[in-house]
């Protein structure tokens, strides 16, 4: 299979490009190891021969010599330039980029069929994403974006020129909408007004608008009734009325108030009737037209030099006024307020309003090589954008240039300690646009990298795994939260019941606090005496709520859960107190068993586990009323440590403040030491007292807020608080007897 193979950062390329002499390619990615040296090397196993280099493949002992491995980066594409990346450690496979601007062919697939870059012409360095899009009727599409059109919008009405293109892959070209984009109100859409303008981009002109009119030679406004004529309202000689009896004198027309000159001026076959004076209108230039800007002279006799027309738009000038005709020079020489000498349908003198004639005009006035763009023509400043702007039969001379970087490691990122061209278009092969590249040597490192958890500065921002590095650590092995520490990947959060007791990322969560008997509610916690974990408690079985002493009262619940851990288990029971082996009333049931108690009801069971010995017998009865039980009964709710709810997590030897609502019952005459001081405490399983609450003889029932505080453990692990309460004789006692304790809160340290 033709590949692109290399070893190490582009180094055979860098070195063709700069046409320094190769030496033999390297075997480990640019340290080059001397294989005979390497054989010479005696050892006893594998390890003995590891150089520490990853990509020249592990090294072997055989027969007692160290022999070199070999690393293939080959990925089977053809299409890929593949290589091995020492500092990262693994083979890296990049499409080629072949035109040398610095981006990679898009043409070239994964084994997926995805394309591996985004350059839609690798043989063309004028076509690249982000370059800029030239407005172009032969459907280059310079930035490899279809639906941008170089967006040259000269009338500003919002639509792209239809001499705007790009060609697509099936053979037809999308080329912006707007026919006519000297004028904005030209553009599909738009309402057609009759002006000989294509206005709505149909192809057609001045449909359904033109309207029935006379001749009108003498521009008096009036027509020839004689002389019918179809033509847009305001055309040029044509008028919508008629009724002029002389249409060679614009002296005379219908309305026209008669003065003393022996003619019919007003066209009711009366001479000089009710003659008066009338103004009249200085006419330097002789045309025949005055203007009320050159003068005025009011006379009932006609004013030599001087006419009735107050309508010459440059009195200065004896080939413009109304009676001249248009010629194609990019003036207004019939005074009707446009330049607009027809040259073909819908092609005008001077359509972009710059003054300056089409080309198609001719010499001496026709110089606009680009009549729809008023920023071209002569004089014009030229600008980097492919057209002649100056029309002077050159494109982009002398216009304003850019900076190009060199691209050593092909990453479309340069850098200016590479080296930096200045010109108008992609320079040669090795160049590109973008600069900013902290490491032209690594094509892994760029601005746009994506940031990984490795201690290195992907995305060359200066920062070294910051906050995206941490996306790169997968979430798996019941891993819910990451952190990216010193470059490495660690667990923060992991899924209810589990927790990372290993410390190591590759095996995530790895332990069930709930079912792990050697990890049952915390690392390290082993259920001995043959019992199972259920919920994070060692036992056979047990009654919730209640905790790990089924016996205390809960006068708040009524419907408790016998459950057990072992798959298959059985529970056996009774709810009159009678032993649950072989009496009549026995009952049983599959876990999880739950139960409706009554006031006073006793319930005895234990579990039976498919080839295993039967549990012991547990017993529980059940009181609505505090005072009738014979425990101490305490029942934590609301409970925060450090703020975090009842499960958090903090920094070993570190303040940890713990609040709750705590509801206390204790029969004093029934108890197990009437008139014996008792403590409450709160806990940390296996490591001490966090808190001796009060000493106290008999309470009734009350509820109180606790908030205070303690160390955490310097060990690292998981640690179970509980609340319960201890017969003793001193309140500091450490060791007696266990009234009862319940399960409140997980103390994760680490």
């Amino acid at each position: 299979m033709n590949k692109r193979v290399g070893l190490g950062m582009g180094v055979a390329w860098l070195l063709a490009i700069t046409g320094c002499p190769a030496d033999p390619a390297p075997s480990d990615g640019g340290n080059p190891v001397d294989a005979s040296a390497l054989d010479a090397r005696s050892c006893a196993s594998g390890p003995d021969c590891d150089d520490g280099l990853f990509c020249n493949g592990e090294e072997v002992c055989n027969a007692g010599r160290c022999e070199a491995g070999a690393q293939a980066c080959d990925d089977d594409v053809a299409c890929t330039f593949d290589f091995c990346s020492e500092e990262q450690r693994r083979c890296l496979h990049q499409a080629p980029d072949d035109d040398g601007d610095g981006y990679r062919s898009a043409a070239c697939h994964d084994a997926r069929g995805m394309p591996l870059g985004t350059d839609c012409d690798d043989g063309n360095i004028a076509r690249f994403p982000g370059n800029l899009e030239v407005c172009d009727a032969a459907g280059l599409d310079e930035d490899c974006d279809t639906s941008t059109l170089g967006e040259r919008d000269a009338d500003g009405d919002g639509h792209p020129s239809s001499m705007c293109c790009n060609a697509l892959d099936d053979g037809t070209m999308r080329c912006g909408d707007d026919c006519d984009d000297a004028r904005a109100g030209v553009f599909p859409a738009a309402t057609e007004v009759c002006d000989g303008v294509d206005n709505d981009c149909d192809t057609h002109v001045d449909e359904g608008l033109v309207e029935s009119g006379f001749a009108d030679a003498d521009r008096d406004g009036f027509g020839d009734d004689a002389m019918p004529l179809m033509a847009c309202p305001g055309g040029d000689r044509f008028a919508t009325v008629g009724g002029d009896c002389n249409d060679a004198s614009p002296a005379q027309r219908p309305m026209q108030p008669e003065f003393c000159d022996m003619a019919d001026n007003d066209c009711d076959t009366n001479v000089d009737e009710s003659a008066a004076p009338v103004p009249w209108f200085l006419d330097r230039d002789g045309d025949g037209f005055g203007s009320s800007v050159t003068g005025t002279v009011v006379s009932c006799e006609p004013v030599a030099g001087a006419t009735l027309i107050d309508s010459d738009c440059d009195d200065t000038a004896r080939t413009i006024s109304p009676a001249a005709s248009e010629l194609c020079n990019g003036r207004d020489d019939n005074c009707n307020g446009r330049a607009d000498f027809v040259i073909g349908e819908g092609d005008f003198e001077d359509d972009d309003g710059d003054g300056v004639a089409d080309l198609r005009c001719g010499m001496p006035f026709g110089l606009d090589c680009d009549d729809l763009d008023p920023g071209a023509g002569p004089g014009s400043p030229e600008v980097c954008n492919g057209r002649d702007d100056d029309c002077d039969s050159r494109t982009d001379e002398g216009a304003m240039s850019s900076v190009y970087y060199r691209d050593l490691d092909m990453d479309t990122y340069g850098s200016s300690t590479s080296g930096t061209t200045v010109a108008c278009g992609p320079p040669s092969m090795g160049y590109v646009v973008r600069g900013g590249d902290c490491n032209d040597a690594d094509p892994m490192r760029h601005p746009s990298a994506a940031e990984t958890c490795d201690g290195a500065d992907q995305d060359c921002d200066a920062a070294v795994d910051e906050t995206p590095a941490v996306s790169s650590c997968a979430l798996a092995g019941g891993i819910t939260t990451a952190q990216c520490t010193s470059g490495r990947c660690e667990v923060a959060a992991c899924s209810a019941g589990l927790t990372d007791c290993d410390h190591s990322y590759a095996t995530g969560c790895e332990v069930d606090l709930l079912r792990d008997r050697s990890n049952c509610g915390a690392c390290g916690h082993v259920c001995d005496g043959g019992t199972t974990c259920l919920g994070g408690v060692c036992g056979w079985s047990i009654l919730s709520p209640g905790g790990d002493f089924a016996e205390i009262t809960r006068p708040a619940d009524t419907i408790y859960t016998i459950d057990a851990a072992t798959a298959g288990a059985t529970i056996y029971y009774t709810r009159d107190g009678s032993v649950p082996y072989a009496s009549p009333t026995t009952m049983s049931g599959t876990p999880p068993l739950s139960l409706t108690l009554t006031d006073g009801e006793t319930v005895r069971w234990f579990a039976s586990a498919p080839g295993g010995p039967d549990e012991p017998i547990h017993t529980f009865t059940h009181h609505t009323d505090p005072a009738s039980s014979r425990y101490i009964s305490q029942i934590a709710t609301n409970v925060s440590l450090a703020g975090q709810g009842p499960a958090a997590r903090v920094m070993a030897g570190s303040s940890v403040s713990i609040t709750m609502n705590l509801q206390e019952w204790m029969d004093g005459a029934g108890g197990y030491c009437p008139g014996c001081i008792t403590q409450g405490v709160i806990q940390i399983e296996d490591f001490g007292i966090i808190d001796c609450l009060n000493g106290r003889t008999a309470h009734p029932g009350r509820t109180r807020a606790i908030s205070t505080s303690f160390t955490a453990p310097m060990a690292p692990g998981r640690y179970r608080i509980r609340v319960g309460a201890d017969w003793r004789t001193a309140c500091d006692a450490l060791v007696g007897a266990n009234i009862g304790r319940e399960i409140v809160g997980v103390l994760e340290v680490f």
